[in-house]
């Protein structure tokens, strides 16, 4: 059996705080980069940066795209973004609804 490669990924990415996410959104979804996006609140998020232990609340990030848009999404989010090493990771589709998939692969230039 043949898989059909989805054209679409996830990003999972961290802010510092709601209005910067929220900016960096609104720049991709008007410039139809983007399908959708989902802010989650009240992330607690440690990590060692400049050799100390960090704790910090962020909020979390998921946007839906299609893979030609990767790179795009990419540097428009570093550019954007408060953070001098912003967190970007790349989740590939392996399957979803058809008509989900659709609906992103439509609302991506």
């Amino acid at each position: 059996m043949v898989m059909k490669k989805i054209k679409i990924c996830a990003l999972y990415l961290t802010f510092g705080n709601v209005e910067n996410a929220e900016n960096v959104i609104t720049f991709l979804l008007e410039r139809e980069l983007i399908a959708c996006a989902n802010i989650i609140r009240n992330i607690t998020s440690f990590f060692e940066w400049e050799g100390k232990i960090q704790k910090n609340e962020e909020v979390l990030v998921f946007i839906k795209t299609s893979e030609s848009n990767y790179d795009e999404v990419v540097n428009a989010v570093k550019d954007l973004h408060q953070y001098d090493l912003p967190c970007i990771l790349k989740m590939p589709i392996s399957d979803g609804d058809s008509d989900f998939v659709n609906w992103v692969l439509e609302q991506c230039k």
